[in-house]
């Protein structure tokens, strides 16, 4: 019998070590000014009839005993011919962001679009791509 570990994607794509700028904590009012980004991002979307926003995705990874039962909402998919799923990232200090994604190919944000890219494939059997929006809260 395996131990089952659930998992949100987030955590799940987060280093054990946390490098670079990354932090999973922040102010409230730093978690209003996102969640008003996010929003604003998808209500533009909503013109589009194959967008999908704040899509459950959930999958299981079996792993030397262990089940990760995974799950998270996707902030955008388009599901076209080609599949597009987008995750929204604000942030205080997007040139710094940018560098950093650029530098570190495993950045916990590239994870996150990756694990979603793979869980919907597995649930669809279709590849997506996958693009992170940066957004500038300033």
């Amino acid at each position: 019998m395996s131990k089952k570990i659930r998992l949100a994607v987030r955590d799940f794509a987060t280093p054990v070590r946390p490098r670079g700028h990354y932090t999973g904590g922040n102010s409230e009012g730093v978690l209003n000014l996102g969640l008003q980004i996010h929003q604003e991002i998808q209500e533009r979307h909503r013109k589009i009839s194959t967008f999908r926003p704040e899509m459950l995705l959930t999958h299981t990874l079996e792993h030397k005993g262990y089940e990760f039962a995974l799950n998270g909402r996707a902030d955008c998919i388009f599901e076209d011919q080609k599949p597009l799923i987008e995750e929204i990232k604000s942030t205080h200090r997007l040139k710094g962001l940018i560098e950093e994604i650029r530098r570190d190919d495993e950045h916990p944000y590239l994870l996150q679009i990756r694990t979603y890219c793979l869980m919907y494939k597995c649930a669809y059997g279709l590849i997506p791509n996958g693009q992170l929006r940066l957004v500038s809260t300033r």
